[in-house]
C-alpha cells in the first residue's frame, strides 16, 4: 500500500471502521458519522490513483483533506514515566493533609501510601485575531482522576522522563474528557494575554475614534464657515451635513469591525506522565454526617492536588461538604457555608 492508502486505513480503523487492503486501493465501510463527516458513502473504495468508481485519495483531493482535518483535529497523544525525582517522607505528606483546608466540616487522616497517579499535559496555542494576529503559547497539567490543574508540574526536565509502552490506551470518552477540561483551564491561564491584549487593542481604538470625530468635526465646522461665507441655500448645508454625518458612522461602524477580536484556543501537543503520587485518604464528618474522600498529593509539586467540585466538576482547592451527602464543593457553587444551603449535586440527584 502506498503511504497515503496506509494513513486512511489507520484512520478508518481508529474510528471503528472496517478496511480490506487491495493493493494500491482500499475498501472500507464507515460508520455513518465518519461516512458523514468525510463526505464518503458508507462503503468505499479509495485510491491514490483510482480507477472507475474509486475515490480519490490523492494529494489536494477532498477525502484528502478531510481526513487531514479529522486526525489533527485531537493533538497527539504519547505515555511517559516521571523517573528521577527525589523521595517524599510520610511526615511531608501528613503535614500537607494536615493543612487541607475544609470550610465547613472537620476530618482526620485515615491512611497515607504511595501510588503511581496520571497527569496529562497540554499544550495549547491560543490566537488572538484583531488589528493584527497575536499568539502564544500555553501549558497546562491536570490530574486523570481529579481533572484539577497542577501549577508547577510543567517545570519537569525532558531529562526526568522516560517512554511508557506500557501504558493503556486511554478510553475514547474520557480522552475527550480530559482534553476539555485541559481546554477549559487553558483559556483560564491565559486570561492575563487575552486581557492585556484587549486592553491595548482598546487604546489604539479609542484613538482612532477621536481621530475621526475630529476630522469630520473639522469638515462639519469648514461647512458651516462656507455657508456664512457663500450664503449656501439651508437644503443644500442640510444635505452636506447628512452626508458628513453619514460618511463618519461609516468610519466607524468600519472601525469596530477592525477592532473586533477573535480568539482560539487549538490544543498542539499531549502527554501522560506516570508520576509518583500518594493516595490521602481521610473520615469527613459534617453535622451527622460522614464519608471517607480521597486526596491525591503529588511528589513532584509537593503539594496536595485541588478536589475536584462535585457540583460543577471544576477544581475545589477550599471546598465546602454539603449536609447530607458530604458532597465536597467548590468556592463558586457554595460562596458562603454559614447556615444550610442547596447542594447542586444532591438536587440534582
Amino acid at each position: 500500500m502506498t503511504e497515503l492508502v496506509t494513513f486512511a486505513a489507520d484512520l478508518i480503523a481508529q474510528q471503528t471502521g472496517l478496511v480490506e487492503p487491495d493493493g494500491d486501493r482500499l475498501v472500507a465501510i464507515l460508520p455513518p458519522s465518519l461516512a458523514e463527516t468525510l463526505g464518503l458513502e458508507e462503503t468505499v473504495t479509495l485510491a491514490a490513483s483510482p480507477g472507475d468508481g474509486d475515490v480519490s485519495i490523492a494529494y489536494g483531493s477532498r477525502a484528502l483533506e478531510r481526513m487531514v482535518q479529522l486526525a489533527t483535529a485531537r493533538p497527539p497523544l504519547s505515555a511517559v514515566r516521571l523517573v528521577k525525582i527525589p523521595t517524599v517522607s510520610v511526615s511531608a505528606v501528613e503535614k500537607a493533609a494536615a493543612a487541607f483546608e475544609l470550610r465547613n466540616a472537620i476530618f482526620s487522616i485515615t491512611s497515607i501510601r504511595p501510588i503511581r497517579a496520571e497527569r496529562l499535559i497540554v499544550h495549547a496555542l491560543v490566537m488572538l485575531d484583531g488589528d493584527e494576529r497575536r499568539q502564544m503559547l500555553v501549558t497546562t497539567v491536570l490530574s486523570r482522576k481529579t481533572l484539577s490543574p497542577l501549577l508547577g508540574f510543567e517545570y519537569l526536565s525532558p531529562y526526568q522522563l522516560e517512554s511508557d509502552e506500557a501504558s493503556a490506551p486511554l478510553p475514547e470518552d474520557e480522552a475527550s474528557a480530559l482534553l476539555s477540561a485541559a481546554e477549559a483551564a487553558s483559556w483560564g491561564r491565559a486570561e492575563a494575554f487575552v486581557a492585556s491584549v484587549r486592553e491595548r487593542m482598546h487604546h489604539r481604538k479609542t484613538r482612532d475614534r477621536d481621530r475621526i470625530r475630529r476630522y469630520f468635526a473639522e469638515l462639519a465646522e469648514e461647512l458651516d464657515g462656507r455657508a456664512q461665507r457663500h450664503k449656501l441655500e439651508a437644503d443644500a448645508v442640510a444635505s452636506k451635513r447628512v452626508a458628513i454625518e453619514r460618511d463618519q458612522q461609516a468610519k466607524l461602524d468600519a472601525l469596530e469591525q477592525r477592532y473586533m477580536i477573535k480568539a482560539e484556543l487549538r490544543p498542539i501537543a499531549a502527554l501522560r506522565v506516570n508520576a509518583p503520587a500518594w493516595s490521602v485518604e481521610l473520615d469527613v464528618k459534617r453535622r451527622k454526617s460522614r464519608r471517607d474522600i480521597t486526596l491525591e498529593y503529588d511528589s513532584f509539586t509537593r503539594s496536595l492536588v485541588p478536589a475536584r467540585c462535585e457540583g460543577c466538576g471544576g477544581p475545589a482547592a477550599r471546598p465546602a461538604a454539603c449536609d447530607d451527602a458530604v458532597h465536597l464543593l467548590c468556592e463558586r457553587c457554595v460562596p458562603e457555608v454559614s447556615g444550610r444551603f442547596v447542594c447542586p449535586r444532591c438536587r440534582k440527584r
